[in-house]
């Protein structure tokens, strides 16, 4: 679509607080971002004042830190490739000497999983 078209009213309901809040809203598409419209709405229903705009996007998820971010065979939370080359490039958490990741013990939070490097 572009920029200025309208979408037909339609009801929204909402809750503010304990109270359901019923509009009728306009969406009018005022730009578009690589290829992702940007909608303003009319008749927020929360605070008529204040303009609302909406937009849909994806989201990237990065594991790194979690004690099951890699795992053997890709068992983890995140594909082991993404931790690097075991012995040769590994950034994913600690290595040994010989750039090997450490796995965790089977008293450790994911047994068989690289070990988790530090937040910080």
């Amino acid at each position: 679509m572009l920029p200025g078209a309208e979408i037909s009213p339609g009801r929204v309901e909402n809750q503010a607080g304990t109270k359901t809040v019923t509009a009728m809203n306009k969406l009018t598409q005022i730009d578009a971002v690589a290829g992702i419209s940007i909608w303003s709405v009319s008749g927020n229903p929360i605070d008529a004042k204040q303009p609302s705009f909406i937009y849909k996007s994806g989201a990237m998820i990065n594991a790194d830190g979690s004690p099951n971010c890699y795992g053997p065979n890709d068992s983890g939370i995140d594909f082991t490739a993404n931790g690097g080359t075991p012995g040769k490039n590994w950034w994913g958490g600690p290595t040994d000497s010989k750039g090997m990741p450490l796995i965790q013990k089977i008293y450790e939070p994911s047994p068989g999983c690289t070990s988790a490097r530090p937040p910080w």
